[in-house]
C-alpha cells in the first residue's frame, strides 16, 4: 500500500513539473495561485493577475508589461529582469523580492512593500509610489 501512495505521489508531482505555460497561464488565472512555479520567460503580459499568489515563484525574464498584479503576493520571488513596464502593483506584497535589472517604468506601487527586496540597477523611470512601504531595503 505504501509503495502505491509513494507512486502516485511521484505521478501527481511529475505531472505538475512537466506543466506546459498554457497550463501556468490556466492556473493562474482560475486558482489565482502559482507557489513557487518556474516562469522565467514567460510571458504573462496583460493578465489580470490581482490578488494571486506568486510566493518564490521564478519569475525571471518574464514579459509582465501592463498586467495587473494588484494584491498579488510576489514575497520572495525572482524578477531578475523582468519586463514591468506599465504594470499595475498596488498594495503588491514584493518582500524580498529579487528586482535586480527589473524594469518597472510607468508601473504603478502604490503602497506596495518592497521590504528586505534587492532593487539594485531597476529602471523606474514615471513609477508611481504614493505610500510605498520602504522598509530595510538591501
Amino acid at each position: 500500500m505504501k509503495v502505491l501512495i509513494t507512486l502516485l505521489l511521484l505521478t501527481i508531482a511529475l505531472s505538475f513539473m512537466n506543466t506546459s505555460k498554457s497550463d501556468v497561464k490556466t492556473r493562474l488565472l482560475i486558482a489565482r495561485e502559482c507557489v513557487g512555479c518556474f516562469l522565467e520567460n514567460a510571458d504573462l503580459q496583460q493578465l489580470d493577475l490581482e490578488g494571486v499568489n506568486l510566493e518564490n515563484a521564478n519569475l525571471k525574464q518574464a514579459n509582465l508589461h501592463q498586467t495587473n498584479l494588484n494584491k498579488a503576493n510576489l514575497k520572495n520571488a525572482n524578477l531578475q529582469q523582468t519586463r514591468l513596464t506599465e504594470a499595475q502593483l498596488k498594495q503588491a506584497n514584493l518582500t524580498k523580492a529579487n528586482l535586480f535589472e527589473a524594469n518597472l517604468s510607468k508601473s504603478n506601487l502604490e503602497e506596495a512593500t518592497l521590504e528586505g527586496a534587492n532593487l539594485v540597477m531597476q529602471i523606474w523611470e514615471k513609477v508611481r509610489s504614493k505610500m510605498l512601504i520602504l522598509v530595510k531595503l538591501y
